[in-house]
This record gives structure tokens, sequence and C-alpha cells, in this order.
């Protein structure tokens, strides 16, 4: 998580000041950048007790974002989209109280996740490999 959010915020600090020169918008984008890699910072120097904080302030933000999201569901007057938005709200609430709630057990289900994600992400790439060697493509795999 912290190599993640020292990448993002670095990348973000680039963009952002890319967007500055070519006076487009940066302010915000500098802004979560520079959180970014405060948080990777703080994450890297105290990791244990910065797991379950991390956990239980992403929760809040989830929270946050979610009641967000269902003031916007119901403020919006497009019947279109005013219930996906909602419903996303609502399950970000939702998840956020999982997180503050049980936040050890959110960080080791995160963790396994991520394990299967990689794994899995491992043998398709392995499969590619095979398919573009065996079909005689030339082509650089990704």
């Amino acid at each position: 998580m912290c190599i993640q959010a020292l990448l993002k915020g670095t990348i973000g600090l680039v963009h952002a000041i890319s967007n500055a020169r070519k006076q487009e918008k940066w302010g915000l984008l500098l802004l979560e950048s520079i959180i970014g890699l405060i948080l990777g910072v703080i994450i890297i120097s105290w990791p244990e007790a910065s797991i379950m904080t991390a956990a239980v302030l992403i929760g809040i933000w989830m929270i946050a974002t979610g009641l967000a999201q269902l003031a916007s569901a119901i403020v919006d007057e497009s019947t279109a989209k005013r219930g996906l938005v909602g419903a996303g709200g609502l399950l970000s609430i939702i998840i956020g109280i999982v997180i503050v709630t049980v936040p050890r057990e959110t960080v080791d289900l995160a963790h396994k996740l991520s394990a299967i994600q990689s794994l899995a992400l491992g043998i398709v790439f392995i499969i590619l490999g095979f398919y573009l060697m065996l079909k005689g493509d030339k082509t650089e795999a990704a």
C-alpha cells in the first residue's frame, strides 16, 4: 500500500506540474499527490500502526464518499443515474462500516485478495506468453 501511495503520489505530482505548465487544472491533483506521498512516508515509517490506522481512515473515507453519493442521488434530477449513484453510495457506506468495525480482518482479507489477484494475473501472462510464442507473434508482450 505504501509503494502504491508513493508511486501514485509521485506520478500525480509530475502530472500536476505538467498541467500547471500548460495552464490546465492542477490544484486538486497536487493536493491529492501530496497526501499520497505523505501517506506513503508515514506507512513506511510506522508500518504496524499504520496498517490499522490506514484501514480505519479508508473506512471513514468510504463512509464519507458514500454519504456524498447518497446526497447527490437525492438531489440529482436525472432519474436514470440517481439509482445507480445511490446504490454505489450505499455500497460504499456498508463497506466503510465493515472496514471501520473489523479493520484487522479487512486487512487480512485485502492481503489474501491481493495475493490471489497477483497469482491469477501471473498465470494469465504466462498463458499469454505461450500463446504468443506458439502463434509466432513477434510483438512484445506487455
